[in-house]
């Protein structure tokens, strides 16, 4: 039987060497393109931009593990608006971020129709502690109190 330390890591069953992938994931964290970073590494975009997905991927796993049962006492929720590369409307990340902390509770990408705050709000609510209710503030989005007094 083998045993591997990278089990349960973004570096699980890849032979590069593991400086090589963190060298790369520091460029693509401090905005570089995943094409330049792929040119200074001297490797295929693709591999640069599956490292990319998985190192995301790894990481949402991670925020759903410890950020659950949370009990904050004061929430801001707003949206930042963005433009993708080839998309001509706008997208919106919602985020629900801790007064106190600073911690990033949920975000979500998505318009800013009802329907995206009923999800956020949803997603938001499965973080928090069961009958636990926060004091919430935002910009005043009027989805925000519809996707609020809506759920339990």
């Amino acid at each position: 039987m083998t045993v591997t330390d990278r089990k349960h890591t973004i570096l699980y069953r890849l032979k590069t060497r593991p400086a090589a992938i963190v060298k790369a994931m520091e460029l693509l964290a401090n905005g570089m393109d995943a094409s330049a970073v792929a040119r200074v590494e001297r490797r295929d975009e693709r591999t640069i931009r599956r490292w990319l997905t998985r190192g995301g991927t790894h990481a949402a796993k991670l925020h759903d593990l410890f950020f659950r049962h949370l009990r904050c006492g004061f929430l801001q929720l707003d949206e930042l608006v963005t433009f993708l590369r080839g998309d001509p409307e706008r997208v919106f990340v919602w985020t629900a971020v801790d007064a106190r902390s600073k911690l990033i509770v949920e975000m979500r990408a998505g318009r800013r129709y009802i329907e995206d705050a009923y999800a956020f709000v949803h997603c938001l609510s499965r973080r928090l502690a069961g009958g636990h209710v926060p004091i919430f503030s935002s910009d005043g989005l009027r989805h925000y109190f519809s996707a609020l007094t809506a759920h339990r």
